[in-house]
């Protein structure tokens, strides 16, 4: 594993940082919305975004991203490149070709097609289970938040009103 990503460039390792963390989000609310049946993939993906972090760190570049874009620093020589379009193009490479698929101007909302893709791709590979949807996990919370509400209602009132 190390050897592979220490074979990749440094705008390669960029790129694969943005996609897993685009992954790892994908994941967590699969995860919340008890969708995701192999939890231990997240801790894969957090360490090879760690492992990936630590390569560019060795060679001396830092990664920052934010509203603004993609960059990255040279440590040493204080030179800032930015690889926004670098690592949408490589966002675009791995999504899902669609029609009706637009080109978008900022990272945020590039970032934001690509995970709306992935949890569609995802989506549609994902077997056809009687899983719960969100609706109806939403009302069963509902549901249980009242039943909590009225019991601590009965106690206060039961208890003297403290």
């Amino acid at each position: 594993m190390n050897k592979e990503l220490r074979a990749k460039t440094n705008e390669e390792l960029c790129s694969l940082i943005m996609r897993l963390k685009l992954q790892l989000l994908e994941s967590r609310f699969r995860m919340a919305s008890g969708e995701l049946e192999k939890t231990n993939t997240l801790p894969e993906i957090r360490k090879t975004i760690a492992r990936s972090l630590t390569i560019l760190n060795e060679r001396g570049m830092k990664l920052s991203i934010g509203t603004h874009g993609i960059t990255m620093r040279n440590i040493k020589t204080n030179e800032v490149k930015s690889i926004t379009n670098v690592v949408q193009e490589a966002l675009k490479a791995v999504a899902p070709k669609d029609d009706k698929t637009t080109k978008t101007e900022t990272v945020k909302e590039a970032i934001n097609d690509a995970t709306l893709m992935t949890a569609k791709a995802a989506k549609d590979d994902a077997p056809k289970t009687a899983t719960p949807t969100p609706v109806t996990v939403k009302k069963e919370l509902k549901a249980k938040m009242d039943k909590k509400a009225e019991k601590q209602m009965i106690r206060k009132t039961v208890g003297g009103g403290a």
